[in-house]
């Protein structure tokens, strides 16, 4: 998940509790609101009805200072504590216990916990019972084991897969907005996707170990290969408005001097 965007760090300068500007452009970013989205949101907020006007919104992200006014109607419509502005979480961290995401995988499993996804996607795959997802959020996270709070630019699961039919994969074939990383931790994952340039249905399998890495938008789906009847992997979805450059490179090395 994302790091806290109180806590972020602008390379060498030292974070000020009054740069609210880039709280908001952030928090903004994060929401997928545009500048006059904002602007409309924060006049639903004001009891006169006047909000904050697009450019003003420009100029405080750019480092102009907002009153008390336009902060607090600014910070309600992005659902955001104005009082953290001044008083910043502490830098976000947590765990969650694989013996709390597989306590509440079994909940999902027998119907005592219910998840869905956005907007219904993978619907005939959850319905069949062949997908299970464990959100591994701050909440199953111990007390001691967490500390501030985060606000994602990313969503990360337990995600348990069973088998089924090919006609039942082809089916639940689905794409949508944005990007997945998925690591298998156990058993054996079939890949299944279908590029819409010929709209062939193709697969590959993964093993314990491997990690595949695949724009959202390629119809996709998985079931479990192998010996065992399910197989379970890391899945992280990141949302498509969020740019993360890479901060780490390598290179081959050569013992030629």
């Amino acid at each position: 998940m994302s790091s806290d965007i109180l806590n972020a760090d602008d390379g060498d300068s030292k974070r000020l509790p009054w740069q609210v500007g880039r709280v908001i452009s952030t928090v903004r970013a994060q929401r997928g609101l545009s500048l006059r989205d904002l602007s409309q949101a924060t006049k639903g907020k004001d009891p006169a009805g006047h909000g904050v006007l697009p450019a003003q919104i420009s100029r405080i992200e750019n480092g102009a200072v907002p009153d008390l006014r336009e902060t607090h109607l600014l910070c309600d419509a992005l659902g955001f504590d104005a009082s953290k502005l001044l008083k910043p979480d502490l830098v976000p961290w947590y765990v969650v216990r694989r013996e709390t995401a597989l306590a509440t995988l079994k909940e999902v499993q027998n119907g005592s916990r219910k998840t869905e996804r956005l907007q219904k996607r993978h619907k005939h795959m959850m319905d069949m019972n062949i997908y299970h997802y464990v959100p591994l959020e701050e909440e199953y996270a111990r007390e001691g084991e967490r500390e501030g709070k985060i606000y994602p630019g990313m969503r990360s699961y337990l995600f348990e897969v069973a088998r089924a039919s090919e006609e039942d994969v082809s089916t639940g074939l689905d794409s949508h907005p944005g990007e997945e990383v998925v690591l298998v931790t156990e058993g054996e994952l079939e890949f299944w996707y279908r590029q819409p340039s010929d709209g062939i249905d193709r697969s590959l399998l993964l093993r314990p170990g491997d990690c595949i890495h695949y724009s959202s938008e390629l119809p996709h789906g998985y079931r479990a290969a192998g010996k065992t009847d399910a197989a379970r992997a890391l899945f992280v979805f990141a949302d498509p408005r969020m740019s993360i450059p890479s901060d780490i490179t390598t290179s081959a090395t050569s013992d030629e001097e």
